[in-house]
């Protein structure tokens, strides 16, 4: 990696390269929007944590044993659209996470399927979505419903590692945004630099803030530019999947028709167990620790994964 200089001339890839990293800049400014069958990293209790659904919270530590203050990533790309939520309960700072909201959308437009108490049938005519339908504890007015952009990231120390949702509530877009800017301004695309996510300190509730800190060098960005194309980071950015139930799309009838598999064969034996991939991969793997349980499985569709955090 090299030192942070916001200006992308100095870039030597081809141009079909810096054209396809620049493509993941000039989505990140749009507002944005997620759900995901990808592990997320969750700012609860101002620690930055793992999160899949059904498993246990794993809070991210460093090589000394210690919860980290700080990740760095490189952004792949972000949703298309608005990612709503409306929660009945007030923010919790003791909550390990936050509760699944009672109405949330994927696009913007209308209630997922999947939200227990939807509050409109469209978005745009929502009595949430109002400004003034809050009033903070400042005294200020809101939006009961609230906006935000999802973010698909990678550790920088292992880029070819597992890719992480990260989630930029409304009080983070603007530091986001304005990083963006500053980065398109330079001609240097998102997915070129080393950003590092940290907590704003200046508030109540964890509110992540963005800084690039390095670019990348030739190779890395080889590496970046071939994930991209993967399936489901095109799908992600491009929206194209049910978050629902964790897969691209759903099952069309002709499909469903068709006849059950042939039974799979035996498990191999168990292997040995490989090093732990994403953060902490190039570090001396650190154990990470644990929290108490999410949600039980089974049951009614999981909706933790589409939380805020």
């Amino acid at each position: 990696m090299g030192n942070l200089v916001l200006k992308g001339g100095s870039l030597s890839v081809p141009q079909s390269m810096m054209d396809k990293l620049m493509a993941v800049s000039k989505q990140a400014v749009v507002k944005s929007v997620g759900g995901s069958y990808f592990p997320r990293i969750s700012p609860a209790r101002r620690r930055f944590s793992i999160v899949e659904s059904g498993l246990e919270p794993e809070v991210i530590t460093g090589a000394d044993g210690k919860p980290v203050d700080h990740i760095d990533v490189v952004i792949l790309g972000t949703n298309p659209g608005e990612y709503k939520t409306y929660y009945a309960d007030s923010y919790d700072p003791k909550a390990k996470e936050k509760g699944a909201p009672v109405c949330f959308s994927n696009n913007g437009i209308a209630p997922h399927p999947a939200a227990k108490q939807p509050q409109s049938d469209k978005c745009a005519s929502c009595r949430q979505n109002v400004f003034g339908s809050k009033i903070t504890e400042q005294g200020k007015k809101s939006k009961a419903c609230s906006m935000s952009k999802r973010l698909l990231v990678v550790s920088a120390d292992d880029l070819q590692g597992p890719i992480y949702m990260l989630n930029a509530s409304y009080m983070a877009l603007p530091g986001f945004n304005a990083m963006v800017g500053e980065l398109l301004a330079g001609g240097l695309p998102l997915p070129a630099v080393v950003v590092r996510v940290a907590l704003d300190d200046n508030v109540d509730v964890p509110v992540f803030t963005f800084n690039p800190i390095a670019v990348l060098d030739e190779k890395d960005l080889g590496i970046v530019a071939a994930r991209l194309d993967e399936q489901n980071v095109k799908e992600f950015v491009e929206g194209t999947f049910d978050a629902e139930s964790n897969a691209p799309r759903n099952v069309g009838a002709e499909e469903e028709a068709k006849p059950e598999p042939a039974p799979a064969p035996a498990p191999e034996p168990k292997a040995e167990e490989k090093p732990r991939r994403g953060f902490g991969a190039a570090k001396a793997e650190p154990e990470l620790v644990k929290e108490a349980p999410l949600a039980a499985s089974g049951g009614a569709p999981d909706v933790s994964d589409l939380m805020d955090f």
